[in-house]
């Protein structure tokens, strides 16, 4: 038996796959998402870190908005975190203090690497 399951959160099924054979269990579980820039540059897709709630595609759940409650666009260089929602599960997991929110951000450094290396290869 793990103690510890650790998953990236997008919108949500990567980590509920995980995850569900273990709710009743012991077992720690902890949802990584997309931090981008940095939080307090609002250039990421850590939906959990705004606390922010509203509707998206009929869900009321953890989501990324505007001050007049519009969806923002994420900030991540992956496809599958670039979600501005989390699933009802893992909002409720959060809410239940089941699971807990994580986020890794993206050095500047390493970004530059990323973003040269992915236009030397589009050439």
């Amino acid at each position: 038996m793990p103690t510890t399951l650790i998953a990236c959160v997008g919108g949500g099924s990567n980590a509920i796959g995980l995850f569900d054979a273990f709710r009743d269990e012991d077992v720690e579980m902890v949802g990584v998402e997309a931090g981008g820039q940095g939080i307090a540059s609002g250039k990421h897709a850590a939906r959990f870190a705004e606390r922010g709630v509203g509707v998206l595609h009929g869900t009321y759940t953890y989501l990324l908005q505007d001050d007049d409650g519009q969806v923002r666009e994420t900030h991540s260089i992956s496809a599958g975190l670039d979600y501005p929602a989390v699933g009802p599960e893992h909002a409720h997991f959060f809410e239940t203090e089941r699971a807990h929110p994580s986020r890794v951000g993206i050095r500047a450094r390493g970004r530059r690497s990323f973003e040269t290396r992915a236009e030397n290869e589009t050439r």
